[in-house]
């Protein structure tokens, strides 16, 4: 019914910090207690809804957002067993240049700035704040779902401009520094086994 967690950083800070509600974004940035939100995530989670199956496909991923004035960080936790790569960056519809599936990831993974509007340090205004996200944990089978279909003037296109897939992948790039060194991403090879290929209109199609 539960996962324990034999972790010298967990057994330190869970007496402080075990009636913390894990589902918030503005957990502070820090070496120790990103690493004990995440095995509260992870153990949380996979008390809920834990299955062998479940686990073979499951990736959690750190969403972290940085304020360009101050500097603060703070990051949320999301958990998904397929990962989407937009296919929406303008500068890659190149018929007549393939890109790879690494080109479409390191820039969904790249730092994107955005203001938003908001007290902040006794500052109200437009802030100006960065995002970006990366794997804590990744699982033994990695499932990507290319996001082919956009919308425009209110209606769905499919984006069908050729993109390489790389028979062999190496995630380690895309792994969050904290946890490169975790057991669960001792290994970051990928090898291609299947591809599934939707032929068709938006509509209609297999």
């Amino acid at each position: 019914n539960s996962i324990e967690i034999n972790n010298p950083i967990y057994s330190e800070l869970h007496p402080q910090y075990k009636d913390f509600d894990i589902d918030r974004i503005d957990i502070p940035y820090n070496y120790k207690e990103m690493i004990y939100f995440n095995y509260r995530f992870i153990q949380r989670n996979y008390t809920k809804e834990y299955s062998e199956i479940h686990s073979l496909f499951t990736s959690f991923i750190i969403n972290i957002t940085e304020c360009l004035h101050c500097r603060d960080q703070t990051f949320g936790l999301m958990q998904t067993t397929v990962y989407e790569v937009d296919l929406l960056t303008p500068e890659f519809k190149d018929k007549d240049k393939p890109h790879t599936l690494i080109d479409y990831m390191k820039n969904q993974l790249s730092e994107s700035v955005y203001t938003e509007h908001h007290n902040h340090k006794q500052i109200t205004g437009h802030i100006q704040c960065c995002n970006y996200h990366r794997f804590w944990r990744i699982p033994p089978i990695l499932v990507i779902r290319l996001k082919r279909f956009e919308m425009i003037d209110g209606q769905k296109h499919k984006l069908d401009y050729p993109i390489e897939i790389p028979e062999i992948f190496d995630i380690s790039p895309f792994i969050h520094r904290f946890a490169v060194n975790e057991r669960c991403n001792s290994r970051t090879m990928y090898k291609l086994c299947a591809t599934i290929q939707h032929r068709g209109s938006c509509d209609s199609g297999h």
